[in-house]
């Protein structure tokens, strides 16, 4: 019977250090686009607000909520009042472009919703 041993070979140190730079560079890389998003609002009949990243939902109910860890990337804010949703428009566009950590106010007034982010 033959038997198969692999060659196993000592990666130089030269491919250990690029390895490794890779990996840390992949980290920094992807905790530097990671964002903190607090969105709030003093409205009356308001009972749930949130918003949309990237096709995926983020909210809650009450008058505040805050999603950590989001990517940076086009958010679109809405908030839930008279039984139905009703989107908020930041500096007169439906979305805003977000790549750091921001505050941002919802009033609602009637059946508009107005966007400030801070």
């Amino acid at each position: 019977m033959i038997e198969y041993h692999p060659i196993k070979r000592n990666l130089p140190v030269r491919n250990l250090s690029k390895v490794f730079m890779a990996g840390f560079l992949t980290l920094f890389i992807s905790q530097s686009y990671a964002i903190t998003v607090n969105v709030q609002t003093s409205s009356s009949g308001v009972h749930a607000l949130g918003f949309t990243v990237n096709g995926s939902k983020h909210g809650g109910l009450g008058s505040s909520y805050q999603g950590g860890d989001m990517p940076a990337g086009r958010y679109k804010f809405g908030v839930r009042a008279h039984q139905r949703d009703i989107p908020c428009f930041v500096n007169g566009r439906r979305s805003v472009t977000l790549s750091s950590d921001a505050n941002v106010q919802l009033t609602l007034n009637g059946n508009k919703c107005v966007g400030q982010v801070n």
